[in-house]
């Protein structure tokens, strides 16, 4: 594979390790960053959200209301937007997630477990307290319930969909937020959220557009005459560091990490996922 003199390539789970805690002594000295990671298979691939890929954007409304509805069984005890579209992360729908998680172990673990002919790297986050909420927070309602507005929507849609699960004054509304990003930390009922020490990024993406109006109401403040432009090309966080792993390694250290109890069968532990492992053996 090709590398440069600044790829920093990583032989073993113990020089994984090592260079992690160099980076983090040195970078966090003041002890007010935290670290999430993120594992790819493949080197080169795009960090962006499934829903942000192939033209999948214009769909977003439709896929999330017909998972809603298909899926009524499965989603039935989830309470939120939010809830929703980590159920349908989870069955590997489109949305406007990214899984990270905070053991850099499962992220070397994914960085390894496919593409056997092709070099993995861990991406490293270094972020400040203000970018991370909880599953609950004003801003996370706000970002997740836009998976329920069309193209063309205006704010007054997005924030009726909102008060529909929560308390929301429109002074509340900060409009920079649709355009950013956040990393979240999720309910700890899912299996594979607590095996993997899982979390989220999710990523707004809006722009707003005032519309023209002919009527009587030019009011700039009106939430009706804004209207929501989905992007595809949204604000996303910049790795901290890469490390990367020769494909020619990722067997050997698989193995090491399997001694270490990490490995598929402990981080998809969900009934689900067992069930069809099982099937697989009996073929």
């Amino acid at each position: 594979m090709e590398k440069t003199n600044e790829d920093i390539y990583i032989n073993s789970v113990d020089d994984f390790l090592n260079k992690i805690y160099s980076f983090i002594d040195i970078h966090n000295k003041k002890q007010d960053n935290t670290y999430f990671y993120r594992g790819h298979s493949y080197k080169k691939w795009e960090l962006k959200p499934s829903v942000f890929r192939d033209n999948t954007l214009d769909k977003e409304q439709s896929l999330y209301y017909q998972s809603s509805s298909l899926l009524s069984e499965e989603f039935s005890s989830d309470m939120t937007t939010f809830d929703k579209l980590v159920k349908m992360q989870h069955y590997f729908l489109p949305t406007r997630l990214l899984d990270v998680t905070y053991n850099p172990l499962v992220a070397l673990y994914f960085a390894c477990c496919d593409n056997d002919d092709l070099d993995g790297c861990v991406l490293v986050f270094e972020v400040k307290t203000n970018k991370i909420k909880n599953y609950d927070s004003d801003c996370v309602t706000l970002l997740s319930n836009l998976a329920k507005c069309k193209k063309n929507d205006n704010l007054w849609e997005l924030l009726h969909q909102v008060k529909q699960e929560r308390f929301f004054e429109d002074e509340y509304l900060d409009e920079k937020n649709l355009d950013d990003y956040f990393f979240v930390n999720p309910k700890r009922n899912n299996d594979r959220i607590k095996a993997q020490n899982g979390a989220f990024i999710i990523v707004g993406g809006i722009k707003i557009e005032e519309e023209k109006t002919t009527n009587n109401s030019n009011d700039k403040n009106d939430l009706k005459n804004k209207l929501i432009e989905k992007t595809d090309s949204p604000s996303f966080p910049k790795e901290k560091t890469k490390f990367y792993i020769d494909c020619g390694k990722k067997k050997d250290i698989l193995k090491e990490l399997d001694v270490l109890g990490i490995n598929k069968g402990n981080l998809y532990c969900d009934l689900s996922f067992r069930v069809k492992e099982i099937s697989k053996t009996l073929k």
